[in-house]
Formats: C-alpha cells, sequence, structure tokens
C-alpha cells in the first residue's frame, strides 16, 4: 500500500462553527442606565497548519509564544467596528513583532477553550468549513471556470487540507483557502480563495473522521492500539474504506466483506462476481456504491436498454484505476475501456439496440477500495446550431469571455470559430467535453490561415487548453477530437481573457 503523508487532521473538524455571530456583555443592574457598548462580532476560522502557534503579546508590543494549533481547529476571530463606518466591523489585526523574529501581520483570536490570542494571518481561513482534495489531479483555478487554470497545471496535494468558501462555491467549483508547505520556495505556501472542481474536495464529515483516525493510527507504535483506531473507522465506511483495509492488510489482518456482517445485500455489493450473478441497475438511478474486495475482485451488473436511438453511458468515479467491459445478452464481448473517465477510471459510451447488456468492472492493478457507477440512457444528441462550421471559410463567431456548447457530430468532425481581438491580451482557449473523458484538441490560425500554436491536454483531463498573448487582429480557432465514435458528443468552447 502506498504510504500517505498530508498534515494532521484534528477532531476540531466535527466541532460545529460558530459562523458571525455577537459577544453580549453581561448584563449588570448598576449599568442599566449607562450607554451600552456596541456589540462585538465574532467570525469563524479554521487554522490551516499543524503545529503552528498562538501568541499573546507582553506590555513592549512584542508577541510571545503562548501555545501550539493543530491542523483543523476551529477559533473566533474578533471583528471591531471601523473607525470611518461605525456601521461596517472589520477584522481586528495588527503588525507587531514576534519574540527573536521580524514582524508579521496577526489576528486576534478566541480560541475553543475561551483564550484570547493572536495568530499569524496567514495560518487561519476565515468565514470557511473543513474539507480535504480527494483527487490526485485536483488542478487548480484562479476562477470558478475551466478557462482559469493554471498555465503550469498546478495540482493541489491529494488529501490535504482546506478551507472550503461556501458562500464563494457553486455546483462546479469550490472556493478553498490551503496553506501547503510543500510549495515553499516554490509557489508559495499561502492559497487564499482559488478554485478547484467540485468533484476534487470533499466536506463529508464521515470521511474526514476517517483521515483523522487514519492519521492517528498511522503515528501508533502499539500494534494493538493501531488496530483499534483503525477498527473504529472501518466501522464508520465512508470512500476512504480502502485507506483503512489497506492498513489492516499491511498488518496481516483479514477484513471480512460487508456482506458477511449484513443481514440483506443491496444493489451493488457482493455478491456479484459473475454474469450470472449480475445487479440489474437502472439508467438515470444515480450512483450504485460498490468496493472491490480484494485482488481478485469483479463486479457485474445488468442493463436494459428499451427503444432505438439511446446513447448509454456507462462510467466509475473513485480514486482506484478501472477496467470497464460491455457485453451483450448472449455474453458476447462488445467493446471495453481503461481511462476514458476521470481520473484513470472506465467510462463506455455506445449507441446501442434494445436488449440486455452486461458490465464487468474491474481494479486495473488489484487494489481494493470504494467505487461509484453510474449508468446513464440519454437521446443521441443533435448538431449544434453552430453548423455547419466544418471550415474556416464558415467559422461561426465566438466572443472573448463566451462559453459555446458544441457538438462534434462525430469522431472525424472539426469545429471552426473565430472572434476579434482590439488589444494585446493573454488568451486561454478551451475545448471542454461534456464526457469527461473526451481528448479535445484545439489549433489556432491568424487571419490569413497561418498557424499560431495548439494543444491537446494542456487543461483537466484530456481537454485541450491553448494559452497565447496575442495582438490586436481577427483570429480562427479549429477545434477536433482525437477520440473514435460514432454518435454526437457535446462539449463546450470557450475564448476567455486571462488577465
Amino acid at each position: 500500500m502506498k504510504k500517505l503523508i498530508f498534515g494532521g487532521i484534528t477532531l476540531f473538524f466535527f466541532v460545529a462553527l460558530i459562523s458571525c455571530t455577537e459577544k453580549q456583555p453581561q448584563n449588570n443592574d448598576a449599568d442599566i442606565d449607562a450607554v451600552s457598548e456596541p456589540a462585538q462580532k465574532m467570525l469563524s476560522a479554521l487554522v490551516l497548519e499543524d503545529g503552528v502557534s498562538k501568541w499573546t503579546e507582553n506590555e513592549q508590543g512584542i508577541m510571545i509564544i503562548e501555545e501550539s494549533s493543530e491542523l483543523g481547529e476551529p477559533v473566533q476571530v474578533f471583528m471591531i467596528q471601523d473607525a470611518e463606518n461605525p456601521d461596517t466591523f472589520i477584522v481586528d489585526e495588527k503588525d507587531a513583532v514576534r519574540e527573536n523574529s521580524g514582524e508579521r501581520k496577526f489576528y486576534h483570536i478566541l480560541t475553543a477553550e475561551g483564550q484570547e490570542l493572536w495568530m499569524q494571518d496567514f495560518y487561519l481561513a476565515l468565514d470557511t468549513i473543513p474539507g480535504v482534495i480527494l483527487s490526485e489531479n485536483a488542478f487548480m483555478y484562479s476562477k470558478p471556470n475551466v478557462g482559469a487554470i493554471y498555465t503550469d497545471a498546478r495540482k493541489l496535494p491529494q488529501y490535504h487540507f482546506v478551507g472550503i468558501h461556501e458562500s464563494e462555491s457553486n455546483n462546479d467549483f469550490v472556493c478553498i483557502s490551503a496553506y501547503i508547505y510543500e510549495w515553499l520556495g516554490t509557489l508559495g505556501t499561502v492559497v487564499s480563495k482559488q478554485y478547484v472542481k467540485a468533484d476534487a474536495v470533499t466536506r463529508d464529515t464521515i470521511d474526514l473522521e476517517v483521515l483523522q483516525l487514519f492519521r492517528v493510527a498511522e503515528s501508533l507504535n502499539n500494534e494493538t492500539a493501531k488496530q483499534e483506531v483503525l477498527n473504529d473507522a472501518l466501522s464508520k465506511g465512508g470512500r476512504f474504506r480502502y485507506l483503512i483495509v489497506g492498513a489492516l492488510n499491511e498488518m496481516g489482518i483479514s477484513v471480512p466483506s460487508p456482506q458477511e456482517n449484513r443481514q440483506e445485500p443491496r444493489v451493488g455489493e457482493e455478491p456479484n462476481n459473475t454474469i450470472l450473478q449480475a445487479y440489474s441497475v437502472v439508467p438515470g438511478g444515480g450512483a450504485v456504491n460498490a468496493s472491490f474486495m480484494d485482488d481478485e475482485d469483479t463486479d457485474w451488473y445488468k442493463i436494459h436498454v428499451p427503444s432505438e436511438n439511446k446513447l448509454l453511458r456507462i462510467y466509475t468515479e473513485s480514486g482506484l484505476d478501472t477496467i470497464m467491459s460491455l457485453y451483450d445478452e448472449a455474453g458476447e464481448y462488445i467493446t471495453n475501456d481503461d481511462d476514458s473517465g476521470a481520473h484513470y477510471n472506465a467510462q463506455i459510451s455506445e449507441v446501442l439496440s434494445p436488449g440486455t447488456y452486461y458490465i464487468e468492472v474491474k481494479e486495473l492493478n488489484d487494489d481494493t477500495g470504494s467505487y461509484s457507477l453510474f449508468v446513464t440512457l440519454t437521446d443521441i444528441p443533435s448538431a449544434d446550431p453552430y453548423e455547419p462550421d466544418n471550415e474556416r471559410t464558415s467559422a461561426s463567431a465566438i466572443g472573448i469571455n463566451e462559453a459555446q456548447v458544441r457538438t462534434f457530430t462525430n469522431s472525424d468532425d472539426a469545429d471552426w470559430a473565430s472572434f476579434v481581438l482590439t488589444s494585446r491580451a493573454s488568451l486561454s482557449i478551451t475545448a471542454v467535453g461534456e464526457n469527461a473523458g473526451l481528448d479535445t484538441v484545439i489549433v489556432l490560425y491568424d487571419e490569413n490561415g497561418n498557424f499560431l500554436g495548439e494543444d491537446d491536454d494542456g487543461g483537466r483531463d484530456y481537454d485541450a487548453n491553448l494559452i497565447m498573448t496575442l495582438e490586436p487582429g481577427k483570429y480562427f480557432v479549429r477545434a477536433t477530437t482525437l477520440d473514435d465514435f460514432s454518435f454526437p458528443e457535446p462539449y463546450t468552447l470557450s475564448v476567455w481573457d486571462s488577465k
């Protein structure tokens, strides 16, 4: 099992956080006639790094270390009235000199134990809830759109703790802040209000607690104590169950399959190791959650296609490398796939005749762990309104900072678009498949048809993302795909000013 290294994740994750609240003065009969002081507001925050210092200020205004913090620890930050606008509250902060060191900016905080202390600003994420990076390919974006991916394709470390800004997140992108020590001396350690794809991060409390218990277990030298902590984590379930199973296996401890401890099996779980044991899955019925219990486990599923002209799409989501094969009702092989989905997941898209079909799912490296299977059945997409646009002379216009949903009618289709720049700009031109495994290519030409640049996989997964600085003028974009298919595949073509 691969050893995982991530910052300490503490049980502070699971303390209910107080958001923006008021600290009210105590009532005193002697003060009834006195003018009451304005309410003092507090803002919730999370500590972004393990072992950072909390400070007190001495009489000379020097910050002295008082105690250390733990990653994920919730604190409250004092907010004071703005002198220029008394109706507005601002963070209580100051620049101060640390003992035996230089000057830094500090926030005034209140700990869970009621202590008023100070903490350096870049170790805190204000107004956030806890989260953890799920994916090993969690690319970072400066804005909540695919065109804002960083040109160096920087990725956040898997299993790293982050603070999630819920108010600035949406269904597709999550706004995060983090402190990443591993980036010291290269990219800078502080990540403030940047974005990751929503499926690259979890805020599920069970997932966070299982990771915390896994960390505790990894730090224990006593085998009995370590097993007890891992068993506790195992009982909680969650998507990181495979980490716990792997740790127990390393200790020589066999982990029973979930069905051995359950009266009634559920869809997606054992036994479904042969085509005769295949579980029936209803397309569009949501995720089927399942697990590979050992290195020889194979899962079978059965689906029904009721009518002609339907596009069947089958894919997995997991931290594993899944392989998928499709068979007809007689058990005859149709096709298979390994990595066409996101993050080494399998994905198959086929237009099939009505009938019953079987899906076989395996893990390429014989790893154990959990995955989710999705099956959808939709009408075959129609041609987009920008057609015909197969030649440069028939290119349709696209604006700067515009996104257009288009369709490759088949794998040989080429879509052309044109745009006009009125001033020098650095642009990000992207082609992002609706199907996460679609492999797109972007080529850029000038007004006279001269080649300027191209990109294949510069975006997330197999998405094209061509980044160039261009002078004023008219330009042409040609979008194609490297995949082989005979049915329409939707994608989004965008031209973003990356300033």
